[in-house]
C-alpha cells in the first residue's frame, strides 16, 4: 500500500480507537518506522481524540465522592 492509500485509509483512526486487527496494528506500526507522516498522523489523532474527551467529559456531582469514598 502506497504511503497517501494508506494515510486514508482510516487504520490510523481505527489504531488510535483500538479497533484494528492484529494485522492492521502490526501494518500501523511498521508504516510508522518506516514514515514520518505516520508517526506524525497518530500523535495527531491522539491529541485530537484527548483533546474531544478532555471537551466533552461530563464531571459527577461533588456529593458523589462522598458517597464513593
Amino acid at each position: 500500500m502506497d504511503l497517501q492509500s494508506f494515510l486514508a485509509s482510516g487504520l490510523i483512526e481505527a489504531y488510535v480507537l483500538g479497533q484494528c486487527t492484529a494485522d492492521e496494528r502490526a501494518e500501523v506500526e511498521r508504516m510508522a518506522v518506516q514514515y514520518p507522516e505516520v508517526r506524525k498522523g497518530l500523535a495527531e489523532t491522539e491529541q485530537a481524540l484527548e483533546q474531544y474527551a478532555q471537551t466533552h467529559a461530563v464531571h459527577p456531582p461533588a456529593w458523589m465522592k462522598g458517597r464513593i469514598l
